[in-house]
């Protein structure tokens, strides 16, 4: 089922934005959005945004491509979800909090990969000694 957003003229004098996709991610969000914006400061928030932005597998990034601002028809490139991240820190924040325990297994996964393989090769070193 499509989501449907109405944008109030309040929302509009905060955003300064009229697309859709932007407003349902801020009401999606708006409840963690608000509790981080009470506990760290702007500076911070912008800081911990982009960190995350930049370990952030790209099948993830794509969840705050409705943050970018602009009207291509190709996905946006990660300069372009920075420039988003900075300008929205908090809702950034809000969005990869709600995948956090995905993109966590999915370098615990990353993680038991390299584990196998660097077991592989020790042990193939240690078959070659004997």
């Amino acid at each position: 089922m499509a989501e449907m957003a109405i944008i109030s003229s309040s929302d509009l004098t905060k955003y300064d934005r009229m697309d859709a996709g932007f407003h349902i991610l801020c009401k999606k969000h708006e409840a963690e959005t608000a509790r981080l914006e009470k506990s760290m400061d702007n500076s911070a928030a912008i800081a911990l945004a982009v960190e995350m932005l930049v370990k952030v597998p790209p099948r993830y990034r794509r969840d705050i491509n409705p943050l970018v601002r602009g009207s291509s028809n190709r996905p946006p490139d990660i300069h372009a979800q920075e420039r988003a991240v900075r300008e929205y820190p908090y809702l950034s924040l809000a969005i990869f909090g709600a995948v956090s325990d995905d993109i966590a297994e999915h370098y615990r996964d990353k993680a038991r990969q390299a584990e196998a393989t660097a077991h592989l090769f020790t042990r193939l070193n240690g078959e070659n000694r004997t």
